[in-house]
């Protein structure tokens, strides 16, 4: 019993981590073309997709149970204001608290992986230690890329699709950080 809920929570992490890194190009290939961010696909035949994805990240992160408490809160804090990413579109009224919803999700996920991922027991592996490199390395490109869409939201500058390419580089950083977690690549023999 316990080995197979241990098998269904790592399946948990890669489905967390599946759907970070094909949404943003399933959006694309559904849409047949890029739109200025990922958000804009709401207002595309894609809408459905989009708010159903984030949908299913934030179920799952409501009941996923990290290894102690500020990691179920960080976690509820992503199921939350993921839902406000996907019922708060971008553009209107509703604007703010999508940016707002968005920020904090993508923050929270730059936290996880940089910091929480990277936790051990006393006993740490060699593996381990590779994984919390690629921990970190996927914490800081979130975490960057975030910041670098900030300026770009300051700056008043329009890059086409920069904001895009920002989330992509995110969401994908995201989904490759809960497949190791999830145990799909450099688990632990």
């Amino acid at each position: 019993m316990k080995r197979n809920m241990v098998r269904s929570y790592k399946e948990l992490r890669t489905i967390i981590g599946m759907i970070g890194i094909l949404l943003p190009f399933a959006l694309l290939i559904g849409n047949w073309g890029f739109m200025p961010s990922i958000s804009q696909y709401y207002y595309t035949d894609m809408r459905n997709l989009f708010v159903g994805a984030l949908c299913a990240v934030s179920m799952f992160m409501f009941v996923y149970v990290g290894y102690d408490k500020i990691d179920s809160i960080t976690t509820a804090i992503i199921g939350l204001f993921a839902l406000g990413v996907a019922f708060f579109p971008c553009e209107g009224w509703t604007r703010t608290y999508h940016l707002l919803s968005a920020v904090i999700v993508f923050a929270s996920f730059g936290y996880l992986s940089f910091f929480r991922f990277t936790k051990h027991g006393p006993q740490i592996t060699q593996r381990k230690v590779y994984r919390n490199l690629i921990y970190r390395t996927c914490g800081a490109l979130i975490l960057l890329s975030l910041v670098a869409v900030i300026v770009y939201f300051l700056s008043g500058k329009n890059i086409p699709e920069f904001i895009y390419w920002a989330e992509v580089v995110m969401l994908e950083a995201f989904g490759f950080s809960w497949l190791i977690k999830g145990g799909s690549i450099l688990g632990d023999k």
